[in-house]
């Protein structure tokens, strides 16, 4: 009996293409703090909540790396996706190059700033953080997140090809051992130290694992900068500017907050605010993750987009972002349940009202989502940067002035941002690139 091959049309197979390129985007971002919210409970009973602060602490200061790296690894995102719709296989390397120079220096030198403020923070606001477990801990923080800068760029270069699943493979595997050892290192020593050390060693393990694969993708280039061969790519440079302000307002909304609440409110307090915090950052992350397919995939309609084209964008960005309400609404129902089965029912009877406030300012966020990465990859990044740094300054500032009405109240300050950064909706009424 012969067999009639069944064929698609080509739009079903770009979108199942599609589909399958945010699947393995969205799972690095699923199980990663799935993972990490099995940890938490675990690690807050063998820590106790002291010693608990102050891994939050280290955890906010790795959340820095895009804001220490002068956002290096976004800007090689951005620009080789433009270099790979292009088909410029020469300038691949020269920009990947120059994202992994430009990380490692910015992070070495804005390493030793931060240090200094970090052990100013714990000796005059982190009374419970004793200062000589300060230093050595900031230092093993910061090759850790050093090393993850560089992996980041790494990162970069296989999703500018849009090898999302290489990527996911990679980071998952490593995540599981990196919880493994993390978990064992506080069953076994019953201290913050102990677990940032054992996040070192799997931390260039996997690193030097996603180097072997870049290596391999862009055909084995050498790594011998000679000072007679121009290998710099100026709009890495450009673009990492604009990036870095935009880390900036990143970090004023996911990581300013945190050193704020421990200054404020004590490293117990901090500890109840991280632990609502990540359910309400996991919605948040799941689908930015998955959104970062539409980068390299705006990056190619940019080109040469036309009025339709443009009402593609304002579809996807629209309907995109109301999507991106469903995951919210669905663990706002289910929140009590879910504080009181991870941690317990009297942390969430305490809690319930500050995880709803932050899950309310992360899911507000997530309604922008679409629309940053379509607009990042027509290289409107002037004006993302400027409505980032307005809404996380905005929301840093609303905060502090509603901290004497409690942290419920100083997490809610969260809402204002997503209204400011919706602004960008505006660039969206032609097709002309942004000013790069």
């Amino acid at each position: 009996m012969l067999h009639k091959k069944i064929s698609f049309p080509d739009s079903f197979r770009l979108f199942f293409l599609r589909a399958k390129k945010a699947g393995w985007a969205a799972s690095e971002g699923f199980v990663s703090p799935i993972l990490q919210l099995a940890l938490t409970p675990f690690l807050l009973h063998e820590l106790g909540k002291v010693e608990f602060g102050t891994w939050v602490l280290v955890l906010t200061f790795w959340s820095l790396g895009p804001l220490l790296s002068f956002a290096a690894a976004v800007a090689t995102f951005n620009r080789l996706s433009e270099l790979v719709a292009g088909d410029d296989k020469s300038g691949l390397v020269r920009a990947f190059k120059t994202g992994v120079l430009l990380g490692l220096g910015a992070t070495l030198l804005s390493f030793v700033v931060l240090g200094v403020v970090f052990v100013v923070y714990a000796f005059l606001f982190g009374n419970e953080v004793r200062y000589h477990h300060a230093v050595p801990l900031v230092l093993l923080a910061g090759v850790v997140l050093l090393v993850q800068e560089i992996d980041n760029i790494f990162s970069s270069a296989l999703k500018a090809h849009s090898r999302f699943d290489l990527v996911a493979k990679i980071d998952i595997s490593f995540r599981v051992l990196w919880v493994s050892s993390v978990a064992l290192s506080a069953a076994w020593f019953d201290s913050a130290f102990a677990c940032v050390f054992a996040a070192v060693f799997v931390a260039l393990f996997k690193s030097a694992v996603k180097f072997n694969v870049v290596h391999r993708l862009l055909g084995r280039p050498s790594y011998i900068f000679c000072a007679q061969q121009y290998f710099w790519d100026k709009k890495v440079s450009a673009l990492a500017a604009w990036n870095w302000g935009q880390a900036i307002g990143g970090a004023l909304f996911n990581a300013a907050d945190k050193f704020l609440v421990g200054a404020l409110f004590g490293l117990e307090v901090l500890s109840s605010y991280s632990i609502c915090s990540q359910v309400a950052q996991f919605v948040h992350g799941i689908q930015a993750s998955a959104a970062q397919v539409l980068l390299p995939w705006s990056s190619r309609h940019w080109v040469g987009a036309t009025s339709d084209t443009m009402k593609k964008f304002r579809r996807v960005a629209f309907w995109g972002g109301l999507g991106c309400l469903i995951l919210p609404l669905i663990v706002a129902a289910g929140m009590p349940y879910i504080l009181g089965f991870w941690i317990g029912d009297d942390f969430a009877r305490a809690n319930i009202v500050l995880a709803y406030a932050l899950l309310v300012g992360y899911a507000s966020l997530s309604l922008n989502v679409p629309l940053h990465y379509i607009l990042l990859g027509g290289g409107h990044i002037k004006i993302l940067t400027v409505l980032n740094l307005l809404g996380g300054g905005l929301s840093v500032l609303l905060g502090i002035g509603l901290s004497n009405f409690g942290v419920a109240y100083f997490a809610l300050s969260k809402c204002v941002y997503s209204p400011v950064t919706l602004i960008a909706l505006k660039n969206l009424r032609n097709s002309s690139r942004g000013d790069q």
